[in-house]
């Protein structure tokens, strides 16, 4: 089941006659033991007492990519990338989050099925992955996910080295690190996780406007490889007609972005700083 119910024929005491369990809780403590890094060990050696930061263990530290690979996923609403399927053979196969290699094909017959997995999963995860991740003393998912905007944000990646997604509805531009993409599900994908993050808002954007295409009806790219949107005669974005809920879902999703960009200008900060003003 996706949430619990419960039996609301018992009166004032319904929730005490539980029908049924969901799986809410489960995905948001997956992320969260899957996140965090604790040191219970004994110190018993020279190293321990000169740089112990090596008992910090995660996920993250025995499988850098695929964590990387898991939760860029997790974080975007692409459920062609994410979702278990069921093949000819009728059994559920989830996807090989653990493989090194690339996420490869699935088989022609299969049928994905909905990992129900939305906005309420996706804030535990990116509140816990940006809280615990660096509990093990590394700021790499800090650094993976970091997605700035506003004034006084501005990282110095290089040009070939930035992602952009600008907001129709706002103007404003938003950047993330790009470190290449990977093949997976027969389709490319940008690695890193903020990246991956404003590639899906612009997967949704030329889903929710108007955009140029070439020829071979592939979208325009401006300079800065954003799409090139098919402006008014005010100059102003135009909605898709053919995709009537496609402005809706974008902003629903740059919420998202939002709340990552916060959340990593808030924990990338030094311990002793204090948070700025609301």
């Amino acid at each position: 089941f996706i949430h619990n119910d419960f039996d609301y024929g018992q009166g004032y005491f319904w929730s005490d006659y539980q029908k049924q369990v969901g799986s809410f809780y489960d995905k948001t403590w997956a992320i969260y033991y899957l996140a965090e890094a604790f040191d219970s060990f004994i110190s018993n050696s020279k190293e321990d007492f000169v740089d112990g930061r090596y008992k910090n263990v995660n996920f993250a530290t025995l499988y850098p990519r695929q964590v990387e690979r898991l939760m860029g996923t997790l974080f975007t609403g692409d459920i062609e990338a994410m979702a278990p399927w069921v093949a000819s053979d009728n059994v559920l196969t989830y996807v090989p989050w653990r493989s090194r290699d690339t996420l490869g094909t699935r088989p022609g017959s299969a049928k994905i099925v909905d990992p129900v997995f939305g906005w309420n999963e996706q804030l535990y995860a990116m509140v816990w992955g940006t809280m615990l991740f660096p509990t093990s003393w590394s700021h790499s998912f800090l650094d993976d996910s970091r997605i700035v905007s506003r004034q006084g944000e501005t990282v110095t990646w290089p040009v070939a080295e930035t992602y952009t997604f600008v907001d129709p509805a706002t103007s404003l531009v938003y950047r993330a690190h790009t470190t290449g993409t990977e093949r997976s599900f027969a389709t490319d994908r940008e690695k890193s996780i903020g990246a991956r993050m404003l590639e899906w808002a612009n997967v949704l954007l030329v889903e929710a406007y108007l955009v140029e295409t070439d020829v071979r009806g592939a979208v325009v790219k401006n300079a800065d490889g954003t799409p090139k949107l098919k402006l008014d005669a005010q100059g102003k974005a135009q909605a898709n007609p053919a995709q009537a809920g496609g402005i809706a879902a974008l902003k629903k999703y740059v919420t998202n972005i939002e709340t990552m960009r916060q959340l990593t200008s808030t924990y990338v900060r030094p311990l002793e700083s204090s948070l700025p003003s609301p």
